[in-house]
């Protein structure tokens, strides 16, 4: 079950507002576990079995940790062992050569724990902070596994620190305007991901699962795109349907995409897409290592490996990698082109050129796939043919779309629209546009049957 499903939409999330509203104040966080524990349950009883483990060793060594804080030695072993099996864990999930952990957990075949690439980081994240004593360990075992089993940002964070997390879970705002609110976020995840994240998907799989033995530019370049819009609207339209879903419950998490694909800076599209994760990198890694680093060479490469591991992170194989170096160095060159007052109104279109071409190493899966769809970048395939024409009739539209509803334009006309004079009498517009969402968006998941196609599993 995800958030775009209709057993979550109308059943799941509709049964669990009314529960969470119907029990007192003092029992709702160990409802929301429960609920949390059937969501899990909803992709099989070896993913809660696998979660309620998980949730007890980190648990565990968090407590552990803070008590040998004093013997610092020893504390280092709890935490450099722990990391190493959530490593070892989330590695045997998205690397295949690690299947072998799978088979000796006892895994059935096929499965895979759903979130556990954020997860691990929050979890490792809050280890680290406690051995610093940065953070205190949690003594509510309760609380614990909701920052990690937490339905609404089980399958797409945000990556949060611990002491973040304990805050909104303090100071819930709970009532009929927040449940507007939060279905509203929620509408427009949905929209993101049902209207315009899997038509992309169809666009991008028209274009990469063909039986074409040659692929003209043009084709290349509506999959790059496809690509490059459908992994933002999928990732981000995911982000705010689990944070329409928390805000329901009273509890507002972190942003984690701020339209990043046309900002007018490279370092503006880095930060701005999925930020928590980008500040965890340097939290955890960039910064502790770059403030021993001895000279500048040292730092520059450091910064290039911070990039690297979050290419990699996403993406666990070398195209990941070389993704997230090529970004890191755009970003460095970009700094010292900035110094020098240059490059002031092309942003926007150097930001997209290299985002593309982050995108188009990303989306390749092997060297023999991308040398070859570079020859057809280029035209060594031809420019376009029947089949281009055929793509640019069906997808046009929603390529359009897409490049609109990534500016923030709607956005900044929804705000101004809010603070004019005529605006109490828009009241009712936010509650219509959801149900016509909604309508449309069920309308598609049902003659679709699902809307379980995705670019990446996180």
């Amino acid at each position: 079950m995800i958030y775009s499903s209709l057993l979550y939409i109308y059943g799941f999330l509709p049964l669990s507002l009314l529960i969470f509203s119907a029990v007192p104040k003092k029992h709702r966080e160990a409802v929301l576990l429960g609920l949390s524990g059937i969501f899990c349950a909803s992709f099989g009883l070896y993913y809660l079995i696998f979660m309620a483990g998980y949730v007890l060793l980190n648990y565990t060594m968090c407590r552990i940790t803070e008590f040998l804080k004093s013997k610092k030695s020893i504390a280092e072993v709890a935490v450099a062992s722990t990391v190493i099996i959530d490593i070892t864990v989330l590695f045997s999930f998205r690397v295949p050569y690690m299947s072998w952990f799978a088979g000796m957990i006892r895994a059935p075949g096929g499965f895979y724990a759903a979130g556990i690439s954020l997860f691990t980081l929050s979890v490792i994240g809050t280890l680290v902070d406690v051995y610093k004593g940065n953070d205190k360990a949690e003594k509510n075992i309760i609380r614990y596994a909701l920052y990690i089993m937490f339905f609404p940002r089980l399958l797409m964070g945000p990556v949060m620190r611990y002491s973040t997390f304990r805050k909104a879970m303090s100071h819930p705002q709970t009532g009929l305007a927040q449940t507007g609110k939060g279905l509203a976020v929620f509408g427009k995840g949905l929209a993101k991901k049902v209207l315009i994240a899997d038509t992309l998907f169809m666009l991008y799989s028209d274009v990469t699962v063909s039986e074409w033995t040659k692929v003209p530019a043009v084709n290349v370049l509506l999959g790059i795109s496809a690509y490059l819009f459908g992994i933002y609207f999928e990732m981000s339209g995911i982000a705010d349907m689990g944070a329409g879903s928390a805000i329901c419950f009273g509890f507002r998490f972190p942003e984690c995409f701020r339209y990043p694909i046309f900002s007018k800076r490279i370092n503006y599209y880095a930060m701005r897409w999925n930020t928590p994760v980008v500040m965890w990198f340097k939290r955890y890694i960039s910064w502790p290592l770059t403030t021993s680093a001895g000279n500048v060479i040292a730092r520059i490469a450091l910064f290039l490996l911070t990039w690297a591991l979050i290419g990699f992170w996403y993406k666990f194989d070398m195209s990941g990698i070389v993704a997230g170096i090529i970004l890191g160095a755009a970003i460095l060159i970009e700094s010292r082109l900035r110094s020098r007052n240059t490059l002031k109104i092309t942003g926007v279109v150097y930001t997209l050129i290299i985002a593309g071409i982050c995108a188009f190493i990303f989306s390749q899966t092997s060297a023999h796939e991308l040398f070859r769809n570079l020859g057809s970048l280029i035209g060594l395939d031809g420019l376009a043919d029947s089949s281009s024409l055929y793509l640019l009739k069906e997808y046009t539209l929603i390529l359009l779309a897409a490049a609109f509803f990534s500016t923030g334009i709607a956005q900044k006309l929804i705000g101004r629209a809010s603070k004019l004079k005529f605006a109490d009498k828009l009241f009712w517009f936010i509650p219509a546009a959801v149900v016509c969402v909604l309508v449309v968006c069920t309308a598609m998941i049902a003659s679709g049957g699902s809307s379980e196609q995705l670019f990446i599993k996180l």
